[in-house]
């Protein structure tokens, strides 16, 4: 796949630059993992431009952009933009220009992996118990819909691991669980510090958690980082769940 430092966005005089400003592999060639792992924005820009606006909009909404949740109050709404041209469906699939997501729809992302593909409807608290503790309603799992063959989801869940024990997600890592993850920096423009994004999920063969991490502006920290600032705190979480 498209291995150079930066994509040249059609019909414009800008380009796509990859956060490092290299290639995704020294070897001349790379791969969805390599591109995965080191978060390459040109890779995937390319892949959007190849994959046309429609295919990738359909594929964000089967995830659930463009619809909102009950669970049970009403959620807000993920954004996937609907009219995209060519250099904005570059960005788009890098998650720039109009794409905005709710941390719920990016743990929603990360679960759907570990589902091996299916979707299921969030809910807020799994009981729901009187004054006297008695029981008054027990959710029960309620699924949305397939987005992605097991298959599919099984490879993709393997490329995170990679990205926690090759790539930019190494402060997720857990010793004797494998951890899948990607890193996010969503730039917002207008010279404001960009938000630190980790989505995660482990263990990476039998998924038990799902976990997205965001700091908006950074955290306030002078470098803004998903790796060095949300991946320990989904760390943190994903501990705290599998009672580690």
């Amino acid at each position: 796949m498209f291995n150079g430092p930066s994509l040249d966005l059609p019909q414009t005089d800008s380009n796509l630059p990859n956060f490092d400003g290299q290639s995704c592999s020294a070897s001349g060639q790379a791969t969805l993992e390599d591109a995965l792992k080191r978060s390459c924005n040109a890779a995937f820009g390319k892949v959007g431009l190849e994959l046309g606006a429609d295919a990738v909009r359909e594929q964000a909404e089967k995830y659930g952009f463009n619809s909102r949740f009950e669970v049970p109050m009403l959620t807000a709404r993920s954004r996937y933009p609907t009219d995209a041209n060519l250099p904005q469906t570059a960005q788009s699939a890098i998650g720039q220009f109009d794409v905005s997501a709710t941390p719920l729809q990016m743990a929603m992302v990360a679960a759907t992996i570990g589902n091996r593909g299916v979707l299921m409807n969030p809910d807020l608290a799994h009981e729901v118990r009187a004054p006297d503790l008695s029981v008054l309603h027990t959710t029960r799992p309620d699924e949305i819909r397939e987005v992605i063959s097991p298959q599919t989801a099984d490879t993709l869940a393997q490329m995170m691991a990679t990205v926690v024990e090759e790539g930019t997600g190494s402060n997720a890592k857990i010793d004797g669980i494998r951890v899948g993850g990607k890193t996010g920096t969503a730039q917002q423009g207008s010279n404001r510090k960009p938000h630190a994004w980790f989505v995660s999920l482990a263990p990476i063969n039998d998924a038990k958690v799902a976990v997205a991490v965001v700091l908006e502006d950074g955290g306030g920290a002078a470098e803004v980082s998903g790796n060095q600032l949300a991946a320990p705190i989904a760390r943190s979480v994903m501990l705290a769940v599998l009672g580690r």
